[in-house]
């Protein structure tokens, strides 16, 4: 790049914003030129030459991975007269815990943070599970009505919405 560096470019990006996601694209491919990208800041690092499928793949990970699309989601998150403590994964329903398994809680936080938007079920199960969508799984709808149950979602007051051909939305306001 004429005039600065990649690193100059991304110490100074950081110093103006922290969480806007960087990939570097670069020559530079030893293993210290990539430590010492990923200690200023770099969320990513891909050396020439690259295939344009690896570098889509990672692009949308990346993507994924700093979705901002919803309210952001600290440690503990209430809603109605539940409180979520994604810190030492509990939840409580007006100070009664209720047992969620581990799966149950990251599923619940995804849907939380992207609160009133609808989400497709295989985005789910790829960012809470790791895989990629199988038309015929059924883990995702399995893992929404044991929370369902769990949370006494019913009709018409429902907290976690079925949106059809798409997923799910989360609707309960978040306090």
């Amino acid at each position: 790049m004429p005039g600065m560096d990649g690193l100059s470019v991304l110490k100074n990006l950081r110093r103006v914003n922290a969480t806007v996601p960087v990939m570097m694209l670069t020559a530079k491919s030893t293993e210290m030129d990539k430590v010492i990208g990923f200690e200023l800041g770099a969320d990513d690092y891909l050396t020439k030459p690259f295939g344009l499928g690896e570098f889509l793949a990672r692009v949308k990970a990346l993507l994924r991975r700093n979705r901002t699309d919803g309210p952001a989601v600290g440690a503990t998150v209430r809603f109605l007269d539940f409180e979520v403590d994604f810190d030492n994964w509990s939840l409580t329903r007006s100070g009664k815990e209720i047992h969620f398994s581990q799966k149950e809680l990251l599923l619940l936080k995804y849907l939380i943070q992207r609160a009133g938007q609808a989400v497709d079920k295989g985005e789910v199960l790829e960012a809470v599970w790791g895989y990629q969508s199988d038309a015929g799984s059924r883990t995702v709808d399995t893992h929404i009505a044991k929370i369902r149950r769990k949370l006494g979602d019913q009709s018409p007051n429902r907290i976690i919405l079925t949106v059809p051909t798409i997923g799910y939305k989360f609707v309960a306001p978040l306090s």
